[in-house]
């Protein structure tokens, strides 16, 4: 078995599903991941336990 990770326009989708299933590839998983990583680091609180 062969994994092979993808990241393409979500307008593709469906051009590169289609190929995959023409070459007879079994299972497809789709994220859909939006921003350009500029998102804010939320605070973490660390205390310590008794």
């Amino acid at each position: 078995m062969k994994r092979i990770d993808l990241i393409i326009p979500h307008e593709r989708f469906h051009e590169v599903s289609e190929l995959l299933r023409n070459h007879k590839v079994g299972g497809l998983t789709c994220y859909d991941v939006k921003g350009r990583g500029r998102a804010k680091n939320e605070p973490i609180a660390i205390a310590r336990g008794s």
